[in-house]
């Protein structure tokens, strides 16, 4: 695939992000921000009865169950949190689109209505060829780079074992610094985590798995810039990317070795069906032939004898 093409899949697959990321903050928006006030309402309602001391046990059992349903919904529970489209605003809608073509599906948020889950399967089932083809584009673009990595690091001294090793440690050294270390790093500051959660995250999301139980850009408590949320997608982007790369390029190196063997075992029997032939230890070949020679020797005898009968005459 030459630059040409995968430049233009690329600004394909992001219009369909964009798209995506209309369609559902279109439909999830408003309900997501009328559930919200509704649930900031009644737990307003609840502490105001909790202070005038008329909060029966039917009251707060009505209560807890609202509480879980809209916490499960993704409805944050705080009178200090704005109920400004925090799930399904935009870049959040966006970062949404991209969870479901990759596949990672992390389950932080999910489409609430019968509308929004079928416009979510049609939308997978055209954006996730639409994904594995440009991501095939640009993991063959990393590819091409790698390859030329391991032939600069081709030792004829070195063990082939031993070599494919040392490239297998220096691509995924590489791989684990620029796309899980060093992003660790901005994602632990931007987010207040960890740093080991931040690893976590990271290996997680690039292996799409998905649990979900850490998200990027998904704290109600924090402001985050739309910035942020770009590098963060791309970052999972070029981090698939690469990682599946490495995958391919050491399988098809490990492929070629056992060709090699292979070859070797192939050339070593035939030398010794040569050498066994020198030392006159017949083989099938050979007798078959001898065979052959003697069949044919008794059929010409007959025409041997009549010959010489007329020549007599």
């Amino acid at each position: 695939m030459d630059l040409k093409t995968l430049g233009c899949l690329i600004v394909a697959y992001f219009i369909y992000l964009l798209l995506g990321a209309a369609v559902f903050s279109a439909i999830e928006g408003p309900i997501e921000l009328q559930n919200c006030r509704e649930s900031q309402r009644i737990l307003d309602e609840a502490i105001k009865n909790l202070r005038n001391g008329n909060l029966t046990e039917n009251r707060l059992r009505y209560l807890v169950e609202t509480m879980a349903l809209f916490y499960e919904n993704g409805i944050p529970l705080s009178q200090n949190i704005s109920c400004e489209n925090r799930n399904w605003n935009f870049q959040s809608a966006f970062f949404f689109a991209g969870t479901i073509v990759t596949t990672i599906g992390y389950g932080h948020i999910t489409p609430s209505t019968r509308g929004s889950r079928a416009f979510c399967i049609i939308y997978a089932l055209l954006g996730i060829p639409l994904f594995a083809i440009m991501f095939s584009g640009l993991s063959a673009l990393f590819g091409s780079a790698l390859k030329r990595v391991s032939t600069m690091l081709d030792n004829k001294e070195m063990h082939p074992f031993i070599q494919n090793l040392a490239i297998f440690f220096v691509f995924v050294s590489v791989g684990f610094l620029l796309f899980c270390f060093i992003p660790a790093v901005i994602i632990s500051a931007a987010e207040q985590w960890e740093y080991s959660d931040s690893i976590y995250y990271a290996i997680i999301t690039l292996t799409t798995i998905g649990f979900g139980d850490f998200v990027a850009g998904d704290n109600p408590h924090m402001v985050y810039t739309p910035l942020y949320r770009v590098m963060v997608y791309f970052w999972i982007l070029f981090g698939l990317a690469y990682m599946a790369t490495v995958i391919n390029v050491l399988t098809e190196r490990f492929r070629q070795r056992g060709l090699s063997i292979k070859k070797r075992l192939t050339g070593y029997e035939e030398a010794e069906g040569e050498n066994g032939a020198e030392n006159g230890q017949p083989t099938h070949s050979k007798t078959s032939s001898n065979g052959e020679d003697n069949i044919s020797r008794e059929n010409n005898a007959p025409n041997e004898t009549s010959s010489l009968k007329n020549h007599s005459s």
